[in-house]
């Protein structure tokens, strides 16, 4: 999936902006990352599971700037924008309304989910 995706976005001059619904353990995060370094990938996921994205992509780009957000505040675009990874509970996931992506991500999660 990453290749096929990383094939449309070769040639983008502009920063990235990636929303991931269900970000797992966050494979596919780091290897866009890795692919386009100046993306902002934002992952939405139930809190349990984002503990398990921020850490695994903390370890592996350590150097990342990471935002993991606790208030729907934290979803202004000047806190987002300053991030390399965002982190929103579902709970705080309406805050992300004002924003505005250029992908929208999702593998195999909406069929869990409830309306």
């Amino acid at each position: 999936m990453a290749d096929r995706l990383s094939g449309h976005l070769e040639h983008r001059r502009e920063r990235l902006t990636v929303f991931k619904l269900g970000g797992s353990l966050g494979h596919l995060a780091h290897v866009l990352k890795t692919l386009h370094p100046t993306t902002l990938y934002v992952i939405v996921d139930l809190p349990e599971t984002l503990f398990f994205s921020y850490q695994f992509l903390k370890l592996t780009i350590p150097t990342a700037r990471m935002l993991f957000v606790t208030t729907p505040e934290a979803c202004s675009t000047t806190a987002i924008g300053a991030a390399d990874f965002v982190f929103v509970p579902t709970m705080f996931a309406n805050a992300l309304v004002a924003q505005s992506f250029d992908v929208f991500l999702n593998t195999a999660l909406l069929g869990e989910m409830r309306n």
